[in-house]
């Protein structure tokens, strides 16, 4: 007698425990794949008004910063690629972990 193992109960149930978890791991991965862009624009960003502040600053003195407010620290910029990197890393081994399914 042959058993085809992934038509027994246990099997079914691990199917279905592996596929919620696949389609969770997605979604979550699909999600930081649709906002890094945003967090790269947030980057951009920062970088850019932090060029143009220390630019002026040297160039024209205080009069030609007056409007301008002072840009965020070298940590800020440090922690948005931390989380840049971190969400690509963890976008990569979610979508990697549901490709990964018994039977």
């Amino acid at each position: 007698m042959v058993v085809d193992w992934c038509s027994t109960p246990i099997r079914r149930f691990a199917h279905l425990h592996f596929s919620i978890i696949g389609i969770t791991l997605t979604s979550a991965s699909e999600t930081l794949k649709t906002t890094t862009p945003l967090l790269t624009r947030v980057i951009l960003t920062w970088l850019s008004e932090s060029y143009i502040y220390y630019t002026l600053r040297n160039r024209g003195g205080e009069e030609a910063i007056a409007g301008l407010g002072v840009p965020q620290g070298v940590g800020y910029g440090i922690g948005l690629a931390f989380a840049l990197f971190i969400m690509r890393g963890t976008s990569r081994d979610q979508s990697v972990h549901m490709h990964a399914q018994p039977c």
